[in-house]
């Protein structure tokens, strides 16, 4: 599903417009990044927590060339416990 479609989806079930989702959903996905990018996490609960986290860099040697990779971040998705059960189908 592409934001598009949850945002009509998310219209029919709400009885909103689809401009009103629209608009909802830009500011949820700019409040996600901004407190994220700040280090904070957001915790939805029973849907799941979206945080900042480290990934070390590494190095190694293909074909007697080196590489490596800086430090860096990335964000991570941690499943909230009634989603998963559902995903489970329990």
């Amino acid at each position: 599903m592409n934001k598009k479609e949850l945002t009509i989806n998310v219209s029919s079930k709400t009885k909103l417009s689809q401009k009103s989702v629209e608009e909802f959903l830009k500011a949820f996905i700019e409040t996600v990044e901004e407190t994220v990018v700040g280090g904070e996490s957001v915790k939805i609960i029973d849907f799941g927590t979206f945080e900042k986290a480290s990934v070390k860099g590494r190095k190694g040697k293909i074909n007697g060339k080196e590489w490596s990779t800086e430090d860096s971040f990335k964000v991570k998705f941690k499943i909230g416990k009634l989603f998963r059960s559902k995903i489970s189908n329990k």
